[in-house]
């Protein structure tokens, strides 16, 4: 037990939650390249449809003059599947048969956004590692919750050093349902026997936000940290900081 400030909110917590891209890496860092290079196969395989890139980049969540990610977007928000049956919903209205888009967005979209993440392509923020030990050392335990991929998720904590603090992951794909459904909320706090009311969920998006507020969290709190303002964090969050470095654990 510890008790932890979010700006002006002070509580005792058990388990904290964290979303992963946007809120422990940089999200434009690892996936705006690669849903480009989604994009940019889909349109080599089929040049005669080139019209639909633009309508493609931006369909499944890129802005395409700057190559951002989009707030609120599939690829921001949805997992790696809904993201390629958006791509899929694209081709289809652009003339191909269903099974046609559904195989090729298969072959292209979810196959690129499967990989595994290098460690060349992953950038943490700076906080993150510091506020891991703190939490850890004082007893708190730690689970990321992302609409990611298993294999993808924990190649990335992998990589960053963080698996060893990290109590347990809720992926898109074990089975409970993706944020903003509470499921994978509530089975991670039943896997740590902590009590909702005992539970802070960490995300840069509505829909981390909008999860907490339907598992009965005891926190929903906003980070700036992703492409989400907020204005559009406010309506959902209680609590709204720059990053997860303004979280502070007041007994260590």
């Amino acid at each position: 037990m510890a008790r932890l400030r979010f700006a002006h909110r002070v509580s005792e917590i058990d388990l904290v939650v964290f979303d992963k891209d946007g809120t422990l890496i940089d999200f434009d860092f690892t996936w705006s390249r690669r849903c480009y290079a989604a994009v940019d196969a889909l349109i080599t395989e089929r040049p005669e449809r080139a019209d639909v890139r633009e309508v493609l980049l931006r369909s499944i969540g890129l802005d395409p003059l700057t190559l951002k990610a989009l707030p609120e977007s599939p690829v921001v928000v949805g997992s790696v599947a809904e993201t390629a049956i958006v791509a899929a919903t694209v081709l289809y209205q652009s003339g191909e048969s269903w099974t046609e888009a559904t195989l090729a967005a298969e072959r292209h979209v979810r196959r690129i956004l499967s990989v595994v993440p290098t460690p060349d392509e992953i950038r943490a923020f700076g906080t993150v590692e510091p506020l891991f030990r703190k939490l850890h050392t004082a007893g708190v335990a730690i689970a990321v919750l992302t609409n990611d991929d298993r294999a993808s998720t924990l190649g990335t904590l992998g990589d960053l050093g963080l698996l060893p603090m990290i109590s347990a992951v809720g992926c898109a794909d074990d089975g409970h349902g993706a944020k903003p459904e509470p499921h994978g909320l509530v089975h991670l706090a039943k896997t740590q026997a902590v009590p909702l009311d005992r539970v802070v969920m960490v995300g840069d998006a509505i829909g981390d936000l909008v999860t907490a507020r339907r598992a009965g969290a005891a926190l929903g709190v906003a980070v700036l940290s992703g492409v989400a303002s907020r204005e559009r964090l406010a309506p959902h969050a209680d609590v709204i900081l720059d990053d997860i470095g303004q979280i502070e654990v007041l007994d260590v």
